[in-house]
């Protein structure tokens, strides 16, 4: 096998045939290095859709937090707006303990791939808050029990999520 420069692995990230873009992506995934890393997290704006959810995916590879904060403005930003499961997805390996807020706020204000996502990561994860992030959870859990946009089956959501509070509100040190 011909060895490839990471100047070519990254090329081939970015060519227009799938097999080709996707063997470059898990090659790229494994190498971890801090310029993959950051290759992956300046095509999470790329223009092309296929880019930006492979992007996410070998961030969820690699695992590494920096990361995160790229992952949560891709989710935010509006011309992503239905097409943010990767990015949430790709979330689940990084270490969100300091994140509850956020996660709750995907849990509420997203689609239901995204919701499964967000729970998935407070069903797996270990969080830290302060009271006053408890108190912020439940105000806005509150605030999607009384709004007019909750899913057809919000009671199980709130369940699940009151769960979770409940759960941090417990481990933590507040």
């Amino acid at each position: 096998m011909v060895k490839k420069t990471l100047v070519q692995l990254k090329q081939e990230f970015l060519c227009e045939d799938f097999d080709v873009h996707e063997q470059a992506l898990k090659r790229l995934a494994r190498i971890k290095e801090d310029s993959v890393v950051n290759f992956f997290i300046n095509n999470l704006k790329n223009a092309d859709r296929r880019i930006q959810m492979s992007s996410a995916f070998a961030l969820r590879i690699i695992a590494n937090n920096r990361a995160i904060k790229p992952l949560l403005a891709a989710i935010k930003n509006p011309s992503n707006k239905q097409y943010t499961g990767s990015f949430v997805y790709a979330l689940q390996t990084h270490n969100c303990k300091d994140l509850v807020i956020p996660i709750l706020k995907i849990a509420l204000n997203n689609n239901y791939e995204n919701q499964t996502h967000a729970l998935q990561i407070l069903a797996k994860q270990r969080f830290k808050a302060s009271q006053k992030e408890i108190l912020q959870a439940r105000k806005l859990i509150r605030r999607y029990i009384n709004s007019e946009n909750k899913c057809p089956d919000y009671a199980i959501l709130i369940e699940e999520l009151t769960g979770y509070i409940d759960l941090i509100e417990k481990d933590c040190l507040c």
